[in-house]
């Protein structure tokens, strides 16, 4: 039972499992099949359960002028928490959702840009950041609070980002399940209390606030023709 096991060693393990043999050069030609189905069983697992693990922040810099950021690969931007802002060594949400409203406040479309930045959206097929205001300055940092993405395993050297055991025994219940054979039902059944046995322990893991109790726009004097915005 481990995690970041090598696709090679995760087909030995399904060999394992459905009673093949071991021996690699036997049933090449199926070696794409078990791929493919390792690969599907993974991308499912990660996408029923918010793993505590694969949850991670990634901090960009603020760019005098710049509005749009690129989304950093390794994050699934469906995925993403929360982003917050540090400006003048406090920490604040920056809140999700630009509208023509705040446009009507500053107005990025004609280049308009103040410091602090206090919103945020996802344009272009989610690939890139918008910021609201426009930065005036390269001093913000900004943490993105997402969920890892996911990415298919291809070379036998590439990694699982999940639990082994969980992957192959989900794996092996469905190939067995298409070869008619009884043993199917006993994988799922396993596959399943491993799963929730994982899913227990992962749970222990309290979510961490940083700086415990976060600030909020509206709870601080703001100022101008920001307040109440």
């Amino acid at each position: 039972m481990a995690r970041n096991t090598t696709l090679s060693a995760l087909r030995d393990q399904l060999r394992a499992e459905i009673g093949a043999s071991p021996n690699v050069s036997m049933g090449v030609n199926y070696v794409p099949q078990m791929n493919h189905i390792l690969n599907r069983v993974q991308e499912r697992l990660w996408t029923e359960y918010d793993w505590p693990f694969l949850h991670t922040e990634i901090d960009f810099q603020s760019v005098d002028g710049q509005r749009y950021y690129n989304v950093q690969v390794e994050i699934n931007p469906d995925r993403i928490k929360k982003i917050m802002v540090s400006w003048n060594d406090y920490w604040y949400n920056c809140e999700n959702g630009i509208s023509e409203a705040h446009y009507n406040i500053v107005n990025s479309d004609i280049g308009d840009k103040q410091d602090e930045v206090r919103r945020w959206r996802l344009i272009d097929n989610d690939t890139k950041i918008e910021l609201w205001p426009i930065p005036e300055s390269d001093t913000q940092k900004l943490r993105v609070f997402a969920y890892k993405s996911f990415n298919k395993m291809v070379s036998d050297s590439d990694r699982a980002l999940l639990d082994d055991t969980l992957i192959v025994l989900f794996a092996s219940a469905e190939i067995l399940a298409g070869m008619k054979d009884d043993s199917s039902q006993l994988k799922y059944d396993q596959a399943g209390k491993h799963f929730n046995r994982l899913k227990a322990l992962n749970t222990k893991n309290a979510d961490f606030v940083m700086g415990g109790k976060q600030i909020n726009h509206g709870e601080r004097k703001l100022w101008g023709k920001w307040k109440n915005s």
